[in-house]
């Protein structure tokens, strides 16, 4: 004697649909909950923030315009913790700020924490709280990096902030 199973359609039952995530879109309003379930459901982002609770999505990097000036930048920070080893560098990690703050600098140093830092590694694998210095290369953003994040870089701490404006071939 065989069982028979019914399909919840063939027995009367609506059959329970797993709602889509929405994608990330720039300038939706998230809160830090909402923004990392959408990015972790959608890994064809590779590079979205969270700012006061305002998502950016970035655009894919040139390579004269961001991908050279960036990687100079980060042999330049390579130097610097050759001379200072117990600093950590870090490129394009995720850093918490605070519940409505989550950003991937192009380029941070910190101080580790046991050695007076700001910043902690958190169990998880992410960074948390301001890091030492965070440096951006700018040639599309530079409109949100030179205001909104540097406004929310002064207030979270953050010592240095350093944005090279490729475009315009300005480092400020």
């Amino acid at each position: 004697m065989g069982l028979s199973i019914k399909s919840p359609v063939q027995s009367g039952q609506r059959p329970k649909l797993k709602p889509a995530v929405p994608s990330l879109q720039s300038g939706d309003h998230l809160t830090l909950r909402e923004f990392r379930t959408r990015y972790e459901a959608h890994p064809h982002i590779k590079k979205a923030e969270l700012i006061e609770g305002i998502v950016i999505v970035s655009s894919p990097v040139l390579h004269v315009q961001h991908g050279r000036p960036h990687a100079m930048l980060v042999g330049w920070l390579m130097s610097y913790l050759i001379a200072i080893p117990q600093l950590d560098l870090s490129d394009n990690a995720t850093l918490y700020l605070d519940k409505k703050n989550e950003v991937q600098p192009d380029v941070l140093l910190r101080l580790p924490t046991h050695l007076g830092g700001q910043s902690s590694l958190m169990e998880n694998g992410y960074l948390q709280g301001a890091p030492e210095l965070i440096v951006e290369v700018a040639y599309t953003s530079a409109a949100y990096d030179l205001y909104e994040k540097r406004r929310l870089y002064a207030r979270m701490g953050v010592q240095e902030y350093l944005v090279a404006q490729t475009h315009e071939q300005l480092f400020s």
